[in-house]
């Protein structure tokens, strides 16, 4: 795994972006994954967009 923190240097190798934060978290890493599947984990309020909560982390 590699935390990457600027998505301006994205690799283009990426097998899974992992985005953890709100819904706009997940809309960012969807804007800049290029087609490669998002996993989303909400550490925001809300999380619609999200699969689960960090309480969720472990069985996602």
């Amino acid at each position: 795994m590699t935390v990457i923190e600027d998505d301006a240097v994205l690799p283009k190798d990426l097998d899974l972006v992992m985005a953890m934060g709100g819904d706009g978290t997940v809309l960012r890493a969807l804007d800049v994954s290029r087609g490669t599947p998002v996993l989303a984990i909400n550490y925001g309020t809300v999380g619609f967009l999200t699969a689960g909560d960090r309480a969720d982390l472990a069985a996602i």
